[in-house]
Parts: C-alpha cells; sequence; structure tokens
C-alpha cells in the first residue's frame, strides 16, 4: 500500500519529516549538553546560555526563529521547590548501602543546566519543547543507586514530572514501581485515597524500604507492597483499582517497552485510570516512529534498520501494519494520527 497525497499535502508532510529531523538532533544535544555539565558551575545565567549556544554552534540574534520556535530558555528553580517538598523535609534517608543499593546525596552546582520537566508537545507541528533549568545556588539532594546507576532522585524532574498523577489518583491506588517510595508518600497523605498497593520486583529494595522509609511514612497504614512482576500481578489480580500509576523505568528509551506492555492492560481493566510517568516523551518516541512509517508508505525512502534496536524495529512494524489498515489520503489525516490522544489510544494495540 502506498499513500498518495497531493503536490501541497507533500510539502506539508515533508515540513513534518524536517521538524521531526530537528527535534531528534535538539533532544540529543540538550541531553549531551546536561550529561556535560554534571557538576559543572556557571557565574552567572548569561554564562551558562553562552555555553548553550555555543554547543548548539548558533548564534543568539541569527537563530532567533529557532530559538522562538523551541521556546529555548533556562528557567530558574526555586530551592524551595525541593527544599519545601513534603518527602524531603519529613523522611530522612541517611547514605547507606545494602547489598547491591545504596542512598547517597548528590548536588547540583550553582548555575548547572539540568532537564526539569517532561517535554511539552507544540501540536500544531509536532515541536519538542525541552524544559531546560538552573538553580542560582548550590543545591544537594537524595539519590537511590542500583549498582552505582542512579535510579530516582529527588530532583525538580522528579517531583514535577510526578505532579499531576499525584493530585489525580484517588481511592484505591495501584503502584508499579517503587523507587524511593516518593509517589507512594505523597499519595498516602492525601485524605481521598483510601488504599496502595505498590507492585515490585527488587526484593532488596522492598527490604531496605521497609526497614528504613516506611516506617518513617504518616499514613503507613494504607500501603501494602507485593514482591511480583507488574505484568504477571496485572494478568492476575481481581482486585478493582481506581488508578494504576506505571513507574518502572529510567528514562523514555528504556521504558517505551514497559509502556506499551501495560497499555496492554487497559484493554482488560477498563474501570481503572492508567497514568504514566514522563508519558510526553514516552508518546514522543511513537510519534517518530510513526512518521518513519509514513515516510515508508509515502516516499519509500525509510528502512528501520537504521534503529539498530530490536524494540523500535517491532514496534514501526507493528504501527506499520495499523497504518496499512487505515484509508489515509490527507496531510490533515496524517497530522491527526500523530495527536498525542490518538497515538495513546493506538498504543493500546501495540502488542510486543
Amino acid at each position: 500500500m502506498k499513500i498518495n497525497l497531493n503536490r501541497k499535502d507533500l510539502e506539508k508532510f515533508y515540513h513534518l519529516l524536517d521538524i521531526k529531523e530537528v527535534n531528534l538532533e535538539y533532544s540529543k544535544m540538550c541531553l549531551d549538553f546536561v550529561n556535560s555539565n554534571i557538576l559543572t558551575s556557571y557565574s552567572d545565567l548569561r554564562s551558562l546560555k553562552n555555553s548553550f549556544f555555543n554547543f548548539l554552534k548558533i548564534n543568539e540574534k541569527e537563530n532567533k526563529e529557532f530559538i522562538d520556535d523551541y521556546k529555548i530558555e533556562f528557567k530558574k528553580i526555586i530551592p524551595n521547590l525541593v527544599f519545601n517538598n513534603p518527602y524531603y523535609k519529613n523522611i530522612k534517608i541517611n547514605p547507606s548501602t545494602f547489598q547491591n543499593l545504596s542512598f547517597s546525596n548528590a548536588t547540583y552546582k550553582q548555575y548547572q543546566p539540568f532537564i526539569y520537566d517532561d517535554i511539552c508537545i507544540d501540536e500544531t507541528d509536532y515541536k519538542e519543547i525541552i524544559k531546560l533549568g538552573y538553580f542560582e545556588q548550590e543545591i544537594t539532594y537524595p539519590t537511590l543507586n542500583e549498582n552505582n546507576t542512579t535510579w530516582m532522585s529527588l530532583i525538580p524532574h522528579e517531583i514535577l514530572t510526578m505532579e499531576k498523577p499525584i493530585n489525580a489518583v484517588k481511592g484505591n491506588v495501584l503502584v508499579l514501581g517503587l523507587g524511593m517510595g516518593y509517589f507512594a508518600y505523597m499519595i498516602s497523605n492525601k485524605e481521598n485515597v483510601s488504599s496502595i498497593t505498590i507492585i515490585e520486583n527488587n526484593l532488596n529494595l522492598i527490604n531496605f524500604f521497609n526497614h528504613h522509609l516506611l516506617p518513617q511514612f504518616k499514613n503507613k497504614q494504607k500501603i501494602k507492597i507485593e514482591f511480583a512482576d507488574a505484568l504477571t500481578y496485572l494478568g492476575k489480580t481481581n482486585e478493582n483499582f481506581e488508578y494504576i500509576f506505571l513507574d518502572t523505568y529510567h528514562n523514555a528509551f528504556d521504558g517505551i517497552l514497559h509502556y506499551l506492555k501495560i497499555k496492554q492492560f487497559e484493554n482488560t481493566h477498563q474501570n481503572s485510570t492508567f497514568l504514566y510517568w514522563i508519558e510526553n516523551t514516552l508518546i514522543s518516541l511513537l510519534r517518530r516512529i510513526a512518521l518513519d512509517c509514513f515516510s515508508f508508505l509515502i516516499v519509500k525512502n525509510f528502512n528501520n534498520s537504521k534503529y539498530q534496536n530490536l524494540i523500535f524495529d517491532k514496534i514501526f512494524d507493528k504501527l506499520l501494519e495499523i497504518i496499512k489498515n487505515l484509508n489515509i489520503k490527507t496531510y490533515n489525516e496524517i497530522r491527526d494520527f500523530l495527536t498525542n490522544e490518538n497515538l495513546k489510544r493506538i498504543a493500546k494495540f501495540i502488542n510486543i
């Protein structure tokens, strides 16, 4: 099957492909810049911005349109976002080690750049807006590490990306993934949350949490932890949960498979509302692959072997099969297919 667009629609589609490539390059460079500046301090905001623009190899005046389009700015984050957070104030985590797990403290230096929230999607043409921030002063925060790899930290990105699901949940809540227990702690303090079941497949983490952290929870009686695999548990449980929250991954690349597998259960747990950590970023990955599928069907110039990633190859094949069964004839129909809400719906049928 080939999608035949008229000349005007084809030009619009090529524009979407161009934006996808810019999204890929810009997001990679943002991550590279942040990672290359770990424990790097700057004297002021201007020094930070100059370093970033030099890294991007752009000029602030000459590339103003690009800077405006991608809303490139560094937001000053107030330290009280961390210091006044209830978990930070009430849960005391002493640096310690338990088998392959460790709790420690890490530091953001003055004007050190970081990504502070999930990406924002401009749905007019699907630009991916990266939220960059900094502190004006040095900030120390707790981290949970596994085999010397940071699993979770109490940083602006964790706090802000969990804010909406924390505000949303109520009643009987299922949490897939324990981490530092941050999400469970925050929702346990809500009067409209009656019970919390946490599914975790790391027994060492459960034991550490039960011994060191859970005793400090004011409403620990609401919390039950089960040592189980999330997929296996959802496949067997008959319990009715009003909300189910997934947070079993480090980042979107690590999480896309988890996301798609859990999305399948929306079809069988229709009385539950499913919520997912950093879902905008997960959906953006799906959109990039969907655009590659459309490129394959419209201009025949895409080979999914370029992913060099078996999971992405499988997602491409599944999405291609779905798109082939649709009677898409115009650019507007392609654009509608790529909306956040439609891709969330489509994700329920990408069975890998």
